[in-house]
């Protein structure tokens, strides 16, 4: 066993973050200068764009063995970068496995407490729902005891009097008559609350559909409105030539029909909203605009899938059944291959870090995206508002991440909008921003969108 080699047996998932850096930290020394080669186990790796799970037990076997390599890679690392955990098995400062050996046996911990919590809240509702059919067995039983006891009273008044209990007989057999009467009403009164709960569900299932078509039909709405917009833009282009007259002519027509579309679409959706109103009791529309702003599937119909189809051929689709709100979606989109990620810098680092100075936020930004792009590989600029853009040198030069600054009077949500449109139709872009202007012009332009929180939670930021 060569010197600082590990004799505790970790699993392999707890220190994935900083096998990681590893392997990425060896792929780029040997891909930019010095041209450094890696430790001779892992060169088989180098060809790998993400670094296969099989694989990080040959990163795990090459630290312990490559105590010099170990030793560089510990120089270019932060505990914050890769998890405390991985720090320590990387730098192995004195004390290293005591406190390693701790971290482990805490997971492990909290893990059999989150499986006791569990299995004691399935237990409280088991024991409550006991409880509660027991409560209801009791009524029963005490309405049936009851009724018998009230039986036996007349059992015995009639034996006590039987010249008398003729006709005590004949009004307790009206009576009996009129309680199966009630019975037989009682079963009719079940029959049609059955009915009616049946039927209250299918309405519930039929305004859920309408509200749904209702969303996509405001969806396509939104769509006609920004094509009117665009072919505005276009036409005001185009009058600056006189040679394209005839061509401004057809255009205006276009452009003329798409509004009365848009018009009718308008009225169709109010009148729309007023029917499922008046159907469903809907006191005001407030629930379906707020689920309007529900992500739902894009399903245009043929006319605005010919228009947006040259802007979306090549926009990020997800596997199916991952959720695009997931941080599962958010790493898959930052693995695509010929990726361009724009990251909306102010939006994240005011949100996340609002009481550092403003030049230290963008210092951290930039070093959180360094180290998400040397594990992923993606293409990653942020674009920051052009005001206070002195930038200080940084400590050790930048090698993926790009920083741009919007020009004076220029907003960065604008440039990030007019660099999306340039770029889609050559490569799949993704937005990280959670200003819903940007991410509805991005989106309309064929670009995928990530949230701030979405986007660190998929790198543990």
């Amino acid at each position: 066993m060569t010197k600082g080699q590990s004799k505790l047996d970790i699993s392999i998932h707890l220190l994935q973050p900083g096998l990681e850096f590893a392997w990425s930290f060896a792929k780029q020394r040997c891909q930019n200068p010095p041209f450094d080669p890696p430790p001779t186990p892992l060169k088989p790796l180098m060809g790998f764009v993400k670094l296969p799970p099989t694989a990080l037990k040959v990163v795990k076997r090459t630290l312990d063995q490559d105590e010099k390599f170990r030793e560089l890679l510990a120089q270019n690392v932060t505990d914050d970068e890769i998890g405390h955990l991985s720090w320590l098995y990387i730098t192995r400062p004195k004390g290293w496995e005591e406190e390693l050996l701790l971290l482990v046996k805490s997971n492990q911990q909290k893990s059999l407490i989150e499986n006791e919590n569990k299995l004691e809240n399935s237990a409280r509702q088991q024991l409550k729902g006991a409880q509660l059919a027991l409560q209801k067995s009791l009524l029963k039983l005490e309405k049936a005891s009851n009724q018998v006891q009230a039986l036996r009273n007349d059992l015995a008044q009639q034996r006590k009097e039987t010249q008398k209990a003729r006709s005590q007989t004949a009004q307790l057999l009206a009576e009996v008559e009129k309680a199966k009467d009630n019975y037989q009403q009682l079963q009719s009164q079940f029959s049609d609350f059955l009915s009616q709960k049946q039927h209250l569900e299918t309405e519930k299932k039929n305004l859920a559909r309408e509200k749904k078509e209702l969303h996509l039909f405001k969806k396509q709405l939104l769509k006609f409105e920004s094509d009117l917009k665009a072919k505005h833009l276009f036409l005001q282009n185009q009058q600056k030539s006189s040679s394209l007259k005839s061509n401004l002519d057809v255009d205006f027509s276009l452009l003329k029909s798409l509004a009365i579309n848009a018009a009718k679409a308008n009225e169709e959706l109010y009148s729309w909203v007023e029917k499922l109103e008046q159907n469903h009791q809907l006191s005001t529309s407030q629930g379906l605009d707020d689920d309007f702003n529900s992500v739902f599937k894009e399903k245009t119909n043929p006319t605005i899938v010919s228009r947006a189809s040259s802007r979306s051929k090549n926009k990020p689709k997800l596997p199916p059944g991952l959720r695009d709100d997931s941080k599962e979606a958010a790493e898959f989109l930052t693995r695509l291959a010929n990726v361009k990620v724009l990251v909306d810098g102010y939006n994240i680092t005011k949100n996340k870090w609002p009481n550092l100075p403003i030049r230290t936020q963008r210092q951290r930004l930039e070093d959180v995206l360094e180290a998400i792009a040397l594990r992923t590989g993606a293409d990653i600029e942020i674009i920051f508002d052009g005001d206070d853009v002195f930038v200080p040198p940084s400590r050790t030069p930048r090698r993926r991440v790009k920083v741009r600054f919007s020009s004076a009077g220029v907003e960065a949500d604008d440039l990030i909008i007019e660099q999306v449109g340039q770029m889609v139709s050559n490569r799949p872009v993704v937005v990280v921003s959670n200003d819903r202007r940007v991410v509805q012009n991005c989106i309309a332009q064929g670009a995928a969108s990530v949230s701030n929180e979405q986007f660190l939670e998929a790198f543990k930021r």
